[in-house]
Formats: C-alpha cells, sequence, structure tokens
C-alpha cells in the first residue's frame, strides 16, 4: 500500500531550533514527507536525507512574499498530500499570512487535513491584564478555525500544560483541536568511548546568539580559573553565531588544553561521552535529553547525563509579538525558566537561577554533579515521548 504523502511548511528565518523539530517531526510523521522552506539547511547537524526539499524565495522583499505564495500553490495543486503541517503558524510566522493562506483555502476546499506545530510553551510570562492578550490569541483561535487546523502540540499535558504559555488553550482543547505529541527527540548514543584520556566531558550548547555567549564566556572565566582542570569541556556554539566571536571562542582553545570550541555537531551524537550538559533549557537540548533518560533508566541507578539548567531570564523575548512585550511580567517565568523549573522538580535536571549564577557557582554545581549524578529513582513524573505514527493516529480521528 502506498504511504499517503505529507507537507511540512516551514518557510522562512528559522532557527536552530525550529529545524531541529522539523526533523525530528519528520520522523515521527513515518510518511513521505516534503519540507517546503527558504531557510538554509546547515549540513552535519540534521538528517534530511529521505526528505524532498522544496525550495521558495523567502520574505525579504514583497516580490519574493508574491513568488512564495504562487509558487507554493502551484506546488500544492500539482501534488497529492493528504496532510500539511505549518510549523508555528498561526502561533508565530505571522508575516506569512499572503503566503500561506491562498494555499490553505485551496487545501479547504480538497479536504486536506492541517496541522500546525508548536513546542510546549509559548509566552508565560506575559501579564493576563494585558488588553491586548485576548485579541492577540483570539486572532490565532480565528485563523485555527477559519481553516479547521489541528495543533499538535511537542509536549505532554500532565508535565507542562499548554495553557500555562496560551490563554485559550482551553478552547481549542473543547473543540478537539489540541493533541499532545509527547517530546520529540533524536535517541542519542551514549556510550563512552574507551580511548579518551579524560575523566569526564561537560558539553555547553546555549545557541548562537548574545545570551548564548555570555554563558559561554561565563564557562571559559571558569575554566581560566582552574576550575575544570581534571575535565574536558566541549562548547557547540551552534552555526549561525557571527563569524568573529566564534573567532573569538576558537581562540581560547590555544590557551585552555581542555578546551573544545565546535560550529555544530550531528544532533543525534551530540551526547556521545558526555557526563554533563550545561544548557538555557531550550526545547531541543531538553526534550534530546529527556529521550535520552528514557532509554537508559533501566541500566543505572544513574541518569547517564546530568542537565544544569540555566534558562534565558531576559524578560524583552524577542520572539513575543511586538505590541504585547510592554505587558511582560518582570517577575514572570521566561518560557525556558518554566520549562527548567519543572524538569528539575522532577528530578531530571539541576536548576541554576540565573540572576543568582556566578563563575564559582556554576563551576561547583558542575563538580559536584560529576561526582554525584542524579538518581534514577528520584525522578517524579516522567513525560511521554513522541513515537512514530502521529498522523496515522491522528487520521482515525474525525476531520
Amino acid at each position: 500500500m502506498v504511504k499517503k504523502k505529507n507537507l511540512l511548511l516551514g518557510e522562512s528565518r528559522f532557527g536552530i531550533g525550529h529545524l531541529s523539530i522539523c526533523s525530528k517531526l519528520i520522523q515521527v510523521f513515518d510518511c513521505p514527507t516534503t519540507f517546503a522552506t527558504a531557510t538554509n539547511i546547515p549540513p552535519n547537524i540534521f538528517d534530511f536525507s529521505q526528505v524532498e526539499i522544496f525550495r521558495l524565495p523567502g520574505i525579504d522583499t514583497n516580490e519574493h512574499i508574491n513568488q512564495s505564495a504562487s509558487l507554493l500553490y502551484t506546488h500544492v495543486k500539482g501534488q497529492n498530500y493528504a496532510s500539511v503541517c505549518l510549523e508555528t503558524w498561526p502561533f508565530g510566522r505571522r508575516g506569512f499570512d499572503n503566503i500561506y493562506e491562498p494555499t490553505l483555502k485551496y487545501l479547504m476546499h480538497c479536504g486536506v487535513r492541517i496541522y500546525t506545530s508548536i513546542r510546549d510553551i509559548l509566552y508565560p510570562n506575559i501579564n493576563p491584564l494585558c488588553p491586548f492578550i485576548e485579541i492577540w490569541a483570539r486572532e490565532i483561535i480565528d485563523k485555527i478555525r477559519k481553516y479547521n487546523i489541528r495543533v499538535l502540540v511537542h509536549g505532554d499535558e500532565n508535565f507542562i500544560d499548554f495553557g500555562k504559555g496560551f490563554p485559550l488553550a482551553k478552547e481549542l482543547k473543547k473543540e478537539d483541536r489540541l493533541h499532545y505529541t509527547g517530546y520529540l527527540s533524536i535517541d542519542s548514543s551514549l556510550k563512552k568511548e574507551s580511548t579518551r584520556n579524560y575523566k569526564e566531558n561537560i558539553l555547553v550548547t546555549a545557541g548562537s546568539g548574545k545570551v548564548g555567549m555570555s554563558l559561554y564566556k561565563m564557562v571559559l572565566a571558569g575554566i581560566g580559573k582552574g576550575y575544570f582542570d581534571d575535565y574536558t569541556v566541549l562548547i557547540v556554539a551552534g552555526p549561525w553565531l557571527n563569524k568573529n566571536s566564534f573567532i573569538t571562542l576558537r581562540e581560547f582553545e590555544k590557551s585552555y588544553s581542555n578546551l573544545r570550541v565546535e560550529s555544530s555537531r550531528r544532533e543525534n551524537g551530540i551526547f556521545q561521552n558526555i557526563n554533563v550538559s550545561i544548557s538555557q533549557s531550550g526545547y531541543g537540548t531538553s526534550s534530546n535529553i529527556l529521550t535520552n533518560f528514557k532509554n537508559h533508566l533501566n541500566e543505572s541507578s544513574h541518569l547517564p547525563v546530568t542537565p544544569i539548567l540555566v534558562p534565558w531570564s531576559d524578560k524583552s523575548n524577542p520572539a513575543v509579538p511586538h505590541k504585547l512585550k510592554p505587558y511582560l511580567k518582570q517577575d514572570g517565568l521566561t518560557e525556558q525558566e518554566l520549562r527548567a523549573k519543572v524538569l528539575a522538580s522532577n528530578g531530571l535536571g539541576i536548576f541554576l537561577q540565573p540572576g543568582e549564577l556566578t563563575i564559582k557557582s556554576l563551576a561547583e554545581s558542575v563538580i559536584h554533579t560529576l561526582s554525584n549524578p542524579l538518581a534514577s529513582k528520584d525522578i517524579g513524573y516522567f513525560p511521554k515521548i513522541a513515537t512514530p505514527g502521529i498522523l496515522s493516529r491522528l487520521d482515525s480521528l474525525k476531520p
């Protein structure tokens, strides 16, 4: 029997996190998938080898927007897609309305199932008294209803409810439009290589932005003070870190023999030989670690990798819609802070408060963790992990 075809639409300007989600989502779709995007996919990180890539011009100019809309519409009319999934739209990427909507109208007319893909948490620190919050959320709900979209939340309702970051989640659930896929991840080999001549490995991943550089510099300062002399530190800075910043990081390798700096590493091998992961508790790193825990819980009394979570606490969050920014709660939790606290409260990581972080406190936490890894027996609730066949299971539901 020929498997149904699916289109995953991730138009352009995707960061590494969204590309990671798309690559994992394709695996759990478990059906032939075309990935339509204008984003340049960095090599040697994600596996898109089994996927047809359909290139779009992007949204840099009005001409590009018109071209993208026309090309997408023509492409879809020439295919026999059973389903289409939009990464983040209409929760995000609202600048793509003019590109997507002509095609969505056609797909609805043809009875094609339409999904949207969204991470576990959106904007948990928006003040509920914000006069625009209802309008913003209602606009999203209206788009979802207009095109009969089902929402795929990449998380577990019993771990983090989507309603913590989106105020009208209950309406979606009541209409049976909200579906939790479990956390998306790629299984990574955690087997230690016996040829290594160091005691443990410390992995630092914090993305390619200014916030990431702040964490990298703190770790480098810790190396400079001799805190990590007995260990090897690996910084994976991300392929889109600006050239000068990456050169700066690489210069430290000349001074520190126990430091390695890489721009990228294949995602399904990133935890190999790692004992401690320092991250900002972004979706990608957190979900990858969860899957590794799931697959190794019965092999050892301790977790194979202990996450030290130093979440992004900047309340100005550039991902938040512009008109909502004045209403961000300064005492509220960012997406990363909420995820880090939930992980830590369930024995799945060690949470370090960003505002109280120092070079010494970070180093002490890492060194203590290397000697005292988290115990499997102390895990509270373990969230569900996504399994292949998501679309097949949803196909059995009412249109």
